[in-house]
């Protein structure tokens, strides 16, 4: 997995995303470098800009990494919304597995996910109010990307019949 294309203003949002999507994609039978090793590989080559990775030939990073294919993801929605009582934390990703023999496009998937959170219902309609403006505003302060990040990358890799080829080294 090479470093993700943010295409969101949360700076933070392809390292975390980075960290989540590894699992997943082992578990379907791929072999995933660890990160920090490709990212010190694609630095020492030129290629530390993710937008300029993920416009180059695969079979480059196939030369690099002597791989069979490269994972792509690129991060289209990455934030959080306040909107006085509620706030809605949304998450989407585009996914491409290339091959780094041809370059061409193996498998392509988008997955979107979103959590809003829900105060308790006491039965009092203006406890009920505050509970969820305060529910709202914690979210929004620190809201949690990981859960909805680990949900899509799960979704992505292992959801059957969506066209994922198994790895190399599943086991059934």
């Amino acid at each position: 997995m090479v470093p993700a294309l943010n295409n969101t203003a949360a700076v933070t949002a392809p390292d975390w995303m980075l960290s989540t999507v590894s699992a997943p994609f082992a578990e379907r039978g791929y072999y995933v470098f660890p990160a920090n090793m490709v990212r010190s590989v694609l630095n020492e080559n030129g290629l530390s800009d993710a937008g300029l990775i993920h416009s180059s030939d695969a079979r480059r990073l196939g030369n690099l990494f002597h791989c069979d294919a490269v994972l792509l993801v690129a991060i289209g929605k990455w934030d959080s919304k306040y909107m006085v009582i509620s706030t809605t934390t949304e998450v989407k990703f585009e996914y491409e597995l290339r091959s780094c023999k041809t370059n061409a496009s193996l498998w392509k998937n988008e997955q979107s996910f979103q959590y809003r959170p829900q105060g308790a219902s006491s039965g009092n309609i203006i406890a009920a109010l505050v509970v969820d403006a305060i529910t709202a505003a914690i979210e929004k302060g620190s809201p949690n990307f990981m859960p909805l990040a680990r949900q899509a990358n799960f979704a992505a890799a292992a959801t059957p019949g969506q066209g994922l080829p198994d790895g190399p080294y599943l086991r059934h």
